[in-house]
């Protein structure tokens, strides 16, 4: 016999009250405005038909406190406002659907939303109609911050500014620049550290070059990423100038230039400490890597293809040599030039595949370059290079010339391979004298092509 027949009852009513409850909560939840407690604030709604959901959604982040989220609702798209975010901290500004809920600069005199509260969270949104000078997003001052899953078609300004700002994340959005009255970048980051930005897709919805838009740009920042990343049509796809930046495993075709490097305006020496690796690079028609003055840059494992100009193209600038250079491990195909480094110093170039080219490897006027272990295959031209002789002891001038050490030139070889190159003459009491021929050797070929990884 039970012994307590009255909690038996109790428990079970209990428990089918507990269940309806569950049930019936979220369905009255929907389309409202009303504050709904979470662990980290509560939800405001704009837009829809429940009684108070705000009609402005700049109206609902000045009403909101830290850690609110702010729900807005497709069906009253377009919202025609520009929003501030400088209220409160830790936001949370979700749309409905990113191709219906729809904020519109109506190419207003202001940027279209302005961050400057950190931890602000945007996802969810169609932002259009930028003007010229003004963007879809501005990130100033403040850190933080993340832009996911959203929708960007701009006219004319940039679409997306992150400056002097840190720990932004910018993920899974897509970009289409309709119009470009001014050079605009879909995404440009300033003075910047910490950055994230990765699995974007930057490209002109048309399939024809916009010479006046990049993809992204990363100038005087530090210790930011830059991955998975897919961008075509447009001027050039990634370029960047700081100190460790790392770009990697990115999607790069039909641009003018791939990847570049960029003078900073503040300070023209901080260019270092770059990663370049797992690319795919194609038909980016002038070049597919291009960079200047360039300190400690490591270029590995990228396909790089179809280039009407370089593959990849290195030399120093106007205020900075470029030395510590890596290019390792790359398969490069079907470009005019696959290589071409000018002007630089302490240069490894190994266990590359070049293959098909017009012209494998070209080294022009630098010192301490070392070509080993590739395998250069049916190029029009393989190797050559070019080298000042000053009137300096031999050591120096020994250095001046590239060594070549183990490289597979299109068969085997039981003899050692002469590599062609010229020389010029520039003494301080005469006039230069022009190129006189050289030669140098790779003392010990390979028998085989090396079985180099990703390259099969």
């Amino acid at each position: 016999m039970n012994r307590y027949p009255l909690i038996g009852k109790g428990l079970t009513v209990s428990i089918i009250l507990l269940f309806i409850g569950t049930c019936i909560i979220p369905t009255i939840a929907q389309d409202t405005k009303t504050s709904l407690p979470t662990s980290r604030g509560n939800w405001l709604y704009v837009g829809g038909s429940g009684p108070g959901n705000y009609t402005k959604i700049q109206d609902a982040i000045d009403a909101s406190h830290s850690g609110d989220i702010i729900f807005v609702y497709a069906a009253s798209s377009p919202y025609y406002e520009c929003l501030i975010v400088n209220k409160s901290i830790n936001i949370k500004l979700i749309g409905e659907d990113r191709n219906t809920t729809i904020i519109d600069g109506q190419q207003g005199s202001y940027d279209i939303i302005t961050i400057l509260k950190s931890g602000t969270y945007i996802s969810g949104f169609s932002i259009v109609n930028n003007s010229l000078n003004h963007t879809c997003i501005t990130i100033n001052y403040t850190s933080d911050c993340i832009l996911e899953k959203n929708n960007f078609h701009t006219l004319r300004g940039n679409a997306v500014e992150i400056l002097n700002s840190s720990k932004i994340i910018i993920h899974e959005n897509s970009f289409d620049t309709i119009i470009a009255d001014g050079p605009v970048d879909s995404i440009y980051l300033f003075n910047s550290s910490l950055c994230s930005v990765y699995q974007n897709s930057i490209r002109n919805e048309r399939q024809v070059m916009n010479n006046r838009v990049q993809g992204i740009v990363a100038e005087e920042c530090e210790k930011t990423d830059i991955i998975l990343n897919n961008i075509s049509f447009v001027r050039n796809g990634i370029v960047v100038s700081g100190d460790t930046i790392q770009l990697l495993q990115n999607t790069i075709t039909d641009t003018t230039v791939g990847i570049a490097t960029k003078v900073p305006t503040t300070n023209p020496i901080l260019i270092k400490n770059i990663t370049i690796n797992n690319n795919r690079l194609r038909r980016n028609a002038n070049s597919n890597i291009y960079l200047s003055g360039v300190t400690h840059c490591i270029i590995t494992g990228n396909q790089i293809e179809n280039s009407n100009g370089y593959g990849i193209y290195i030399e120093d600038n106007f205020f900075t040599s470029t030395e510590e250079i890596t290019i390792s491990q790359n398969n490069l195909r079907s470009n005019r030039l696959a290589i071409e480094v000018a002007s630089s110093f302490y240069v490894l170039i190994e266990y590359n595949e070049i293959k098909n080219n017009n012209v494998g490897l070209s080294i022009d006027y630098g010192a301490y370059a070392y070509v080993r272990n590739n395998t250069f295959l049916d190029n029009n031209k393989t190797a050559s290079y070019r080298w000042f002789w000053f009137f300096s002891p031999i050591k120096e001038t020994r250095d001046r010339i590239p060594r070549f050490n183990k490289n597979f030139w299109d068969q085997s070889r039981s003899s050692p391979k002469p590599i062609f190159g010229r020389w010029h003459l520039l003494l301080p009491v005469f006039p230069h004298v022009d190129f006189l021929l050289w030669v140098t050797f790779d003392w010990h070929p390979a028998q085989e092509p090396y079985d180099i990884p990703g390259m099969r």
